[in-house]
């Protein structure tokens, strides 16, 4: 079987922004010789492809057994060219670049210059918590000392060398737990299982964790030390507590506007981190607030923003403004900014981690239910389900699979609504957790199915709601109704009213306290 031609270079080439394709041009043009023209030719012409196709490339003068040899080779050119158009912008790229130079100057033996690069490179590097070139600047100084390496000389060294290591491990233990959390949240969600409770809790139980913020000596361990709050708490369903610590995340920011520039994605990642949980607390000025602060970061950043950002930030404006209408219960505002929108979702769908799709295809199944379209919301939420377990946050599909349930409800799919009330009944049994809300809902639709149409089925209603609501008031039972207001959908069965007027009246009720 042929294999298949590569699309690495038409999706390099289309990744560029306009004055990145300017600078390559001028760079290629500067270190080609005749020869190469044909590579800048081959540039040209694949950037006019709308879509990937070799034949047109062959049939414009590239032989198809030099095509592969000649894209290899653009590719490394197209690096090469990036990686010196870039090369200012970043701390940690004019650092490894500084210390290469630092060789450089060394190995020529002009050790003046190299003493003078090395004290730049450590004041960058300090001013920037870069650790690992603070540690490679202490051993240029040895060597720079050399036969003239004293007693004194050695313990100044080896002191600054042991703060440096400290406060390194520091870093690398806030980021390691950091990480393990976030690793929960990708997989759970907010959770009901004791388990996951429990082992967030033990890392909250970490003697690094005891202290305060202010206790931490780098920025980054500032930054990682407001992550893991704010994921236990959101994991735990505690979301003021949660917002406290996402808040405090995006402010040492603000307060240091060095690193935003530095670690810009890490920046507007948090504010929309922040813009989450105020959607789940129903504060809408806050989120307006937050919102407006996204999207005014596109046009400080100026130039310096790359395309891909630019798009990212506009995907998430886009997807938690979405959001934040099917908690408010505006579904039909919901679905107008998906109609008007969702194109920015084909644009970063490469750029996204799978778990940012779902919740988008979770966005979109929850306000077409709320409109009343079940056979789209049913689409979606079928292509939420048939994602592996590992790529879905656990509350997210709970949530799809009750969704579904009540989309078959809706369409009159009583035979697949039957098999599928068995096997989520299987599933749930099997996540040995205490998900009492969904036993609940499938019971009632178990007996809807076979109770006749009227009284009855108005006292099975009824029935589960009173359940429902007292299992609102249990610890972390509450949750799952943040996605989806089950008891107005029942009020709205029982009282022959549409759901999305009883759900907006809910939520208006709880922003009004919020």
């Amino acid at each position: 079987m042929p294999k298949k031609p590569s699309s690495d270079l038409f999706d390099l080439i289309g990744s560029l922004s306009r004055n990145e394709k300017i600078y390559f041009r001028r760079f290629a043009k500067r270190h080609a010789d005749h020869s190469d023209n044909n590579y800048i030719r081959l540039f040209d012409q694949v950037d006019k492809l709308s879509t990937y196709d070799e034949k047109k490339m062959i049939r414009g003068g590239f032989p198809a057994n030099q095509l592969p040899r000649t894209k290899n080779y653009l590719n490394k050119i197209i690096l090469d060219a990036l990686q010196q158009y870039h090369a200012s912008n970043k701390v940690e790229t004019i650092l490894k670049n500084q210390l290469d130079q630092i060789q450089i100057l060394y190995e020529k033996g002009l050790f003046l210059q190299t003493r003078k690069l090395v004290r730049k490179t450590k004041k960058l590097a300090m001013a920037y918590d870069e650790f690992p070139v603070l540690l490679e600047a202490l051993k240029w100084e040895i060597r720079l000392y050399g036969n003239d390496l004293n007693i004194k000389r050695i313990e100044r060294i080896n002191t600054e060398q042991k703060k440096i290591i400290d406060k390194f491990n520091e870093f690398l233990e806030m980021e390691t737990l950091s990480n393990i959390m976030f690793g929960i949240y990708r997989s759970e969600g907010y959770t009901r299982k004791k388990s996951v409770i429990n082992k967030a809790k033990e890392i909250i139980r970490h003697p690094k964790l005891q202290g305060r913020e202010q206790d931490l000596t780098s920025f980054l361990g500032k930054y990682h030390y407001n992550m893991i709050f704010g994921l236990f708490h959101y994991i735990t369903g505690n979301f003021h507590e949660s917002l406290k610590y996402r808040v405090r995340k995006v402010a040492i920011f603000d307060e240091q506007p060095k690193y935003i520039a530095e670690y810009f994605q890490r920046y507007w990642q948090s504010i929309f981190e922040a813009c989450n949980i105020i959607s789940l607390l129903y504060r809408e000025d806050d989120f307006n607030r937050m919102k407006d602060k996204a999207s005014r970061i596109i046009s400080s950043q100026g130039k310096s923003i790359t395309r891909e950002n630019k798009m990212l930030i506009e995907y998430f404006l886009f997807t938690h403004e979405l959001q934040f209408e099917n908690h408010a219960g505006r579904f039909d505002t919901a679905v107008q900014i998906i109609r008007s929108k969702s194109h920015l979702a084909n644009k970063v769908a490469h750029m996204l981690a799978k778990g940012d799709r779902i919740n988008f295809l979770n966005q979109m199944a929850r306000a077409y239910f709320g409109i009343g379209d079940y056979g789209l919301s049913l689409k979606w939420t079928n292509d939420i389900l048939s994602h592996s377990d590992h790529d879905i946050p656990a509350h997210t599909r709970n949530m799809a699979i009750m969704l579904k349930i009540l989309n078959l409800f809706e369409l009159g799919h009583m035979d697949t609504l039957e098999s599928t009330l068995r096997s989520s009944l299987d599933y749930f049994t099997k996540q040995k957790s205490t998900y009492k809300v969904e036993y609940a809902l499938i019971r009632l639709f178990q007996s809807l199915l076979t109770a006749p149409p009227g009284k009855e089925q108005t006292r099975l209603l009824q029935q589960a709601r009173d359940q429902l609501i007292q299992l609102r008031l249990e610890p972390n039972q509450f949750m799952f109704f943040h996605d989806l207001d089950i008891t107005a959908w029942i009020d709205a069965k029982i009282t022959q009213q549409p759901f999305a007027k009883l759900a907006l009246e809910k939520a208006s009720s709880l922003q009004k306290r919020a």
